[in-house]
């Protein structure tokens, strides 16, 4: 988000030092490119209003969440054998903690 957001920037005020030639497609804008590009960029990489806004949500969901960040660490663990019998543990406190509700 903020390399998009900085890349807009710093393209916009190029334009502005460019002049006229940042308006005018050609071999001498070494701008325009980039220009075209940066709505792409702003869709894509999460620089939208949806898109931060669900990955906020999200983060803040995985953390307030009393077992899913935990259950979600021990997916990557190396430890494989014992990564597993925490997890069942965590997994039946989990849905336990879910019939509760």
């Amino acid at each position: 988000y903020y390399a998009t957001e900085t890349m807009r920037k710093v393209v916009n005020h190029g334009m502005d030092i460019a002049g006229g030639r940042g308006i005018q497609l050609g071999p001498r804008n070494f701008l325009a490119l980039t220009y075209q590009a940066i709505p792409i960029a702003i869709t894509v990489e999460g620089a939208n209003i949806l898109t931060r806004s669900l990955m906020i949500f999200g983060q803040g969901s995985m953390r307030c969440h009393p077992y899913l960040f935990e259950e979600l660490q021990l997916l990557q663990s190396d430890d494989k054998a014992n990564a597993v019998q925490k997890f069942d543990d965590l997994l039946f406190k989990h849905l336990a903690y879910t019939f509760n509700r």
